[in-house]
């Protein structure tokens, strides 16, 4: 019952506060998409624009059109995509990491963690708007694109300073899985690989995942490589 009265409360949340709040205050109509903070009184913060935050505003209002939210999700969505489309990508595709508050590219490196969320977002929104433009088109780009960022003994090498991590690939499992969801097969061999890396590597024999590795995927050493994300360990199990 409180799990359910939960779920209740954070629907209506959901549909009352936060779509409407982020469309009306969130959204930028002179230079397009999201800024990515708010004050508490909903005042719209100076801040830089992250490219994974684009990507969840893409999903978030996606999502609402899965969920039969009855505002302004698609225009929504499309402002979202409009603007990575425009500025967060770069020409071969992938989605750059920050741009300035006014849309200039401030740091054009392609996270992994980044380009999943753009996918995630494109794949939620094929659900539910497949006819607006050639979504599986636009994500095939980034796909190719990420083929740059593989390493060479399995899996993918994520920008910054934790190149061999588990995280970055939890989501790039979730968008893979969400574009099977989106009814592309073609997507099935990533979101395989992923998971047998995950039960390969990132889970040891006692069940117990950890965030950080070294260059053959064995455990990072120090305290990198006991590092434990307990809501992680929720995420990847309800992936696998």
């Amino acid at each position: 019952a409180i799990l359910a009265e939960a779920s209740a409360w954070y629907d209506q949340w959901l549909r009352t506060a936060a779509w409407p709040l982020w469309w009306t205050l969130g959204a930028d109509h002179e230079v397009g998409g999201f800024i990515d903070t708010l004050s508490v009184d909903g005042r719209p913060l100076t801040s830089n624009r992250r490219g994974r935050v684009a990507g969840r505003m893409i999903f978030s209002y996606a999502l609402a059109g899965v969920m039969g939210w009855q505002g302004p999700w698609r225009q929504a969505a499309r402002h979202g995509l409009d603007f990575m489309l425009e500025k967060f990508a770069r020409p071969d595709g992938l989605v750059r990491a920050l741009l300035s508050e006014t849309g200039e590219p401030i740091d054009p490196t392609p996270a992994i963690y980044d380009q999943a969320f753009a996918l995630l977002g494109m794949a939620t929104l094929q659900l539910v708007d497949p006819d607006w433009t050639d979504l599986p088109r636009l994500a095939g780009r980034i796909r190719q694109g990420l083929e740059k960022m593989r390493h060479p003994v399995g899996g993918f090498r994520e920008s910054g300073p934790h190149p061999f991590q588990a995280n970055c690939h939890m989501h790039l499992l979730e968008a893979a899985l969400a574009w099977e969801e989106a009814g592309d097969a073609s997507w099935a061999p990533l979101s395989d690989e992923i998971a047998n890396l995950a039960l390969g590597a990132f889970i040891d024999h006692r069940g117990v995942l950890t965030e950080f590795f070294d260059e053959n995927w064995g455990k990072a050493p120090g305290d990198g490589g006991r590092l434990v994300g307990a809501g992680h360990r929720v995420e990847w199990a309800g992936l696998l």
